[in-house]
C-alpha cells in the first residue's frame, strides 16, 4: 500500500515540481553522489539513541511500516519510555520519529535529529509534519524537540554524548507551521494526482545546493538555460536566480537589459562573445611575481572532516590534515618533490606537522591556491598543539596565493569561464596536456574523493590499501606540480618584454 511520507512533505514543500517529477519523470532523474552526507547523518543518528538511557528500536530490516506502527503500539502499551523509530499512520500519512519519549499511554514527547549546528525553517516543516501525524491519532505532546550537534564540543578522551548534542525546544515554532500541514497535504494530493500539469516553480539555490536536484538538467532544458554562456556560469553573480525569473538567461540578455555588471563580469561575457584569445597584464603579473622568494614551496593539504570527532581536542567537521604535497623550486631551477600521508588508523597530525616544519625550512615564499584554507589549518594544528604553535605560526607570513593573478584579473582567457580555481584555471592554461589532466588519474579525482578514500583505509585489504594510496599520492602531487606550472606560465608572459612601470 501507498503511504505519503515526511520525506515527501518536505520535499512538496521545497519544490513542489521536484514531488511531481519524481512520480511522472523518474527517467530524467540524474544519479547523485550525497553517499557520505548519508552515512555521516545515520552515524549521527545511531549516536542520538543513546541520549536518554536504554531505547526500543521499532524500526524493521527491510523496512516494513506496518509492522513498525505494530512494534510501537506494543511498546507503548508495555510501557517503554524511549522508542527510537516510532511508526505512526494517520489517515494514509506516515511518519517515523527519531526518539519518541512516553511519558505516558498519551502523552509523549518528540526529538528529531539532524546532524546540523542550527536550527534551520525546513526542521520545523519536517517536524510538523510529524506533530500532525500524532495529534491526529490522539497524542498528547508535551514537546517538539531538534537534537542537533553543538559547533562547540571539543573531544575529550571519554566521549560526551551529552555535550556533544544540543536539545533546541521548537514546540512553539511546530504548533504555528502544523496549521498548514492539512492544507498542504490537500494540495500535494492535487498534484500528485495530476499527470498533465507539471508544476511551474522559480528556479533558485536550493536547485545547486549540496550536489545540486536530480532534476537540474531536465528544469535548466525548460527554462532554455545553455551548457555554456548563461548567467548561471557568470562569475560571482549573486543575482542569477533573479534573473532567471526575469527571463534573463543568456550573456546577449545580459547586456541587452543593460544588467550591472563588474570588470571580471565583462570581460567574461566580451571574451565568450567575441572568442577573444586572452588578456594578460603584464606590469601586475611583474608586480605578483615580484614579490616570491627563493626557494619557492608549492603547498597543498588535504584533509577529512569527521562529524563525530575520531581525535582528542578537535571539534564536529573539523578538517584534519592527513596529507600534503610540496615541490620545491630552487634559484637555479631545480625542482624537488616531498611528501606526506597518514596510515588511515593513527592520528596524522603529529608526524605531519614535524615533517612539514623540517621539509618548509625558515625562508622563502610558500605558495598555496587560495591559501586561506590552507592558513586555517596550519593555525588549527597550532591551537591543537601549543608545543609547535610559534613555529606554525612563523610559516603565515610566507604565504602568497597564487589564485590572486586570476582573481585579480591579471590573466583571463576565455576557458577560464567564471571560476578561478585551479581546476579551471589549469586546463584554461595548459588544454592539451595529459599529464595535468585530473581526468586521468586512477581512483582520485577530486578533494572529497581525497578524504573518502583516506577515511577507509583501515576496511581495505592490502593491496587495495597500497593501490589507493599510491593513487592518493599521485593526487596530491599533481595539485602542487600543478602550481609550478601555473607559476611558469606567469612567468613566460612577461620573460623578455621590456615592461614600463
Amino acid at each position: 500500500m501507498f503511504y505519503y511520507s515526511k520525506s515527501k512533505y518536505v520535499l512538496f514543500n521545497n519544490c513542489n515540481r521536484r514531488l511531481w517529477l519524481e512520480k511522472y519523470k523518474k527517467e530524467e532523474m540524474k544519479e547523485q553522489g550525497n553517499q557520505a552526507r548519508l552515512i555521516a547523518g545515520n552515524q549521527v543518528g545511531d549516536l542520538a539513541m543513546n541520549l536518554f538511557g536504554d531505547y526500543y528500536l521499532a524500526e524493521t530490516n527491510p523496512i516494513d511500516i506496518n509492522k513498525m506502527c505494530e512494534n510501537t503500539i506494543n511498546a507503548i502499551n508495555n510501557n517503554i519510555k524511549v522508542i527510537c523509530e516510532a511508526a505512526f499512520i494517520y489517515e494514509n500519512n506516515y511518519c517515523a520519529v527519531d526518539i519518541l519519549k512516553v511519558i505516558d499511554n498519551n502523552t509523549v514527547e518528540i526529538y528529531e535529529v539532524k546532524s546540523v549546528t542550527e536550527v534551520k525553517k525546513y526542521h520545523i516543516i519536517d517536524t510538523s509534519y510529524q506533530y500532525y501525524v500524532l495529534k491526529g491519532l490522539g497524542y498528547n505532546i508535551k514537546s517538539v524537540n531538534l537534537v542537533i550537534i553543538n559547533k562547540d564540543y571539543v573531544s575529550k578522551e571519554d566521549f560526551n554524548l551529552n555535550e556533544y548534542f544540543k536539545i533546541v525546544d521548537i514546540t512553539n515554532e511546530v504548533i504555528e507551521e502544523s496549521k498548514n500541514v492539512k492544507s498542504n497535504l490537500d494540495l500535494s494530493d492535487k498534484l500528485l494526482n495530476d499527470s498533465n500539469k507539471l508544476p511551474d516553480v522559480k528556479l533558485s539555490k536550493s536547485c545547486t545546493e549540496y550536489d545540486g536536484c536530480p532534476f537540474q538538467n531536465y528544469c535548466y532544458k525548460l527554462k532554455n538555460i545553455p551548457d555554456n554562456g548563461s548567467v548561471l556560469d557568470l562569475y560571482n553573480n549573486r543575482s542569477k536566480w533573479k534573473q532567471i525569473d526575469s527571463g534573463i538567461i543568456t550573456f546577449n540578455d545580459l547586456l541587452n537589459n543593460k544588467c550591472k555588471l563588474s570588470d571580471i563580469q565583462k570581460r567574461q561575457i566580451d571574451f565568450y562573445l567575441n572568442d577573444r584569445k586572452e588578456f594578460i597584464d603584464k606590469i601586475k603579473i611583474k608586480e605578483f611575481l615580484n614579490e616570491i622568494k627563493y626557494p619557492i614551496y608549492f603547498f597543498d593539504f588535504e584533509t577529512y572532516q569527521a562529524i563525530i570527532p575520531d581525535l582528542i581536542g578537535i571539534h564536529p567537521n573539523q578538517q584534519i590534515p592527513f596529507q600534503y604535497s610540496l615541490h620545491i623550486m630552487y634559484a637555479d631551477g631545480r625542482l624537488e618533490h616531498k611528501e606526506y600521508l597518514g596510515d588511515g588508523i593513527n592520528d596524522p597530525r603529529p608526524k605531519l606537522i614535524k615533517q612539514m616544519l623540517n621539509d618548509l625550512g625558515s625562508e622563502g615564499s610558500i605558495i598555496a591556491y587560495n591559501m586561506s584554507f590552507e592558513i586555517g589549518r596550519i593555525k588549527e594544528l597550532a591551537y591543537n598543539f601549543k608545543k609547535y604553535y610559534n613555529d606554525l605560526y612563523a610559516l603565515i607570513p610566507r604565504f602568497i596565493d597564487l589564485l590572486i593573478p586570476f582573481q585579480n584579473g591579471y590573466y583571463y582567457n576565455k576557458n577560464i569561464g567564471g571560476s578561478f580555481s585551479i581546476k579551471s584555471v589549469l586546463p584554461a592554461l595548459f588544454p592539451n596536456d595529459p599529464s595535468l589532466d585530473y581526468h586521468n588519474l586512477e581512483d582520485v579525482h577530486r578533494g572529497d574523493e581525497a578524504s573518502d578514500t583516506y577515511i577507509n583505509f583501515k576496511y581495505m585489504e592490502d593491496s587495495e590499501r597500497i593501490r589507493k594510496r599510491n593513487n592518493l599520492l599521485k593526487y596530491c602531487c599533481l595539485d602542487t606540480y600543478a602550481m609550478v606550472k601555473i607559476y611558469e606560465k606567469l612567468n613566460s608572459f612577461i620573460k623578455d618584454d621590456d615592461i614600463d612601470e
